[in-house]
């Protein structure tokens, strides 16, 4: 996951923050931050 996911994460964590940072903000954090 961290291999594909990770990279795609990295583009798409801006956009989680925005849409559902309020929700899933500590999950994003945490999963896509490492």
């Amino acid at each position: 996951m961290q291999g594909v996911e990770g990279g795609a994460a990295v583009r798409l964590e801006p956009m989680y923050l925005v849409v559902f940072g309020h929700v899933t903000e500590p999950p994003v954090a945490a999963g896509f931050g490492q």
